[in-house]
């Protein structure tokens, strides 16, 4: 088993291929001779987070194009319109951390755009090929609580947020649900950050779906790992949480191994789990389940891996069935 801690950075997040809608909105792909393949549109996400020190938001670009090759016969919807994540899990002001909305060219030139709002973005344009996407995720909440939960989270040493809280979705754009992420790469301007994820953003295909029902995280994590011939645990919690992160990491595993064994083979080759720390009631113990793993949210009486936290780990790797 490997101990990693890790320290506050900034980190960057790139994904390439073709657009989707999914997650809780739904597209409608064009018809016709003028209909679109699904590989015919690329997207690529940028994300850098500020600290808190200096304003404390996530920054998201979106570079949205139409292939080269296709530049002669296509263009982009007009309006090219997404939806901002407004409404999850009985909560329904997600929109109020979303600032600083832009569109501009390639070349950075102003295009107009129209806020409704239901969360909608109409980005008006004369027949582009490509065009940017800009905006700030700007987290009201640093601690994790019940009525913060499902929100993006950013404090001085760690960044928390599932993927509804962050990422803007396509509408209108061609295709089907999927698009493929050819890469992660880091801002090295700020040293010492890690972006990890529990769905795996360096491979692909990955639809939208997948990213709105992710989690991301970075910053002051302690990552321990085990893993065999066939499968990978990788345990990333805060380091004052109560609860002993070895044997957490061991017993996970263990849990994993023996549901696999009755129910079939793994899910994934590769979990992830975050641990989080939750504030208003140290007796807390639930979770819930993403797409290649499971956030815990433990409070700081859980001081020990009994029988009740056994049973939410295995809890929660079954909602990924």
């Amino acid at each position: 088993m490997t101990r990693t801690p890790t320290t506050p950075a900034v980190l960057l997040i790139v994904a390439l291929g073709a657009a989707c809608g999914g997650g809780v909105t739904e597209q409608t792909a064009p018809t016709g001779p003028t209909a679109w393949d699904p590989s015919e549109t690329a997207i690529r996400i940028g994300l850098t987070m500020v600290p808190p020190e200096e304003g404390g938001y996530v920054e998201v670009t979106y570079l949205v194009s139409v292939p080269d090759d296709l530049r002669d016969a296509r263009s982009l919807p007009q309006p090219l319109e997404v939806a901002f994540p407004t409404a999850w899990a009985g909560r329904d002001d997600f929109f109020d951390d979303i600032e600083g909305i832009t569109a501009t060219t390639r070349d950075g030139d102003d295009l107009r755009i129209e806020v409704h709002t239901d969360g909608r973005v109409s980005i008006v344009h004369d027949a582009l090929d490509e065009l940017v996407l800009s905006y700030r995720v700007r987290p009201a909440h640093r601690l994790l609580t019940e009525s913060s939960r499902f929100y993006a989270l950013l404090n001085a040493n760690r960044f928390y947020a599932p993927g509804h809280a962050v990422f803007a979705q396509p509408l209108n754009l061609p295709g089907g649900d999927a698009f493929e992420a050819i890469g992660v790469r880091f801002d090295d301007e700020f040293p010492g950050w890690d972006l990890e994820a529990t769905v795996d953003v360096a491979s692909g295909p990955l639809s939208m779906d997948q990213l709105v029902n992710a989690s991301f995280f970075a910053g002051a994590f302690e990552h321990l790992d085990r893993e065999d011939a066939q499968r990978r645990v990788d345990v990333w919690a805060e380091p004052d949480l109560a609860v002993p992160r070895y044997e957490l990491t061991d017993r996970t595993f263990d849990v994993l191994s023996a549901q696999a064994g009755m129910l079939g083979p793994d899910l994934s080759a590769r979990t992830t789990v975050v641990v989080l720390r939750r504030e208003e009631d140290p007796s807390t113990l639930t979770g819930n389940g993403r797409e290649g793993g499971f956030v815990l949210e433990l409070g700081n009486r859980i001081d020990d891996v009994d029988d009740e936290l056994l049973e939410l780990i295995s809890h929660e790797n079954l909602h990924r069935l």
